[in-house]
């Protein structure tokens, strides 16, 4: 799928930060920023996760006018948001227990939010983008604030942690890019 580019990743540093044995604690992830999701992407999708055993695949820019089926990828639970902008999903394998955490979403912001359990624990996934149409730092600035929202439900939710997957749009010398942005200095 030429797409389709990413890594395959896990979690060993998140499995120790929430005190999990990281020997047995391996979820393949997968984050893509997908540019328009078709029927032929979505069949590469099902193809490209079933082959690497993705268990929880992030996508920006889905360019759907409606929520997607829940069933999308199959094995999986699917949740979107931002579906009036560029929109953005999350699917989750079913063996974590997906939940779909609607009310910490927000119509300015392409961001989805669904708790998922991880050695018995619970945990917050969420898939954002930021437009880079939108405001040099004005739509970063609402979706770190929306994040810092979802981060205090986690805490009085007793929410052992959050794994957030998404295209920011930033460039950081930080994270091997050759330059910084204007995004890229926030998020440092």
């Amino acid at each position: 799928m030429t797409a389709v580019q990413s890594t395959r990743r896990s979690l060993p540093t998140f499995s120790n930060w929430l005190n999990m044995n990281s020997e047995t604690t391996h979820i393949p992830t997968c984050q893509i920023n997908i540019n328009g999701l078709s029927k032929h992407v979505e069949t590469s999708l099902n193809h490209f996760c079933d082959k690497r055993d993705i268990k929880i695949l992030a996508l920006q820019e889905i360019k759907q006018k409606e929520a997607l089926p829940i069933d999308i990828i199959s094995g999986m639970s699917t949740f979107s948001a931002g579906l009036s902008s560029l929109g953005v999903s999350l699917s989750v394998c079913n063996n974590l227990k997906p939940q779909h955490i609607p009310h910490l979403g927000d119509p300015d912001v392409n961001i989805v939010y669904a708790s998922v359990m991880f050695e018995s624990k619970p945990v917050l996934l969420a898939s954002a983008y930021c437009n880079p149409d939108t405001s040099s730092t004005l739509g970063l600035t609402k979706l770190l604030s929306n994040i810092k929202e979802a981060w205090n439900y986690c805490e009085k939710a007793k929410i052992a942690g959050m794994l957030i997957f998404g295209d920011f749009n930033a460039r950081s010398t930080m994270w091997a890019d050759s330059l910084d942005n204007p995004r890229g200095k926030v998020l440092k």
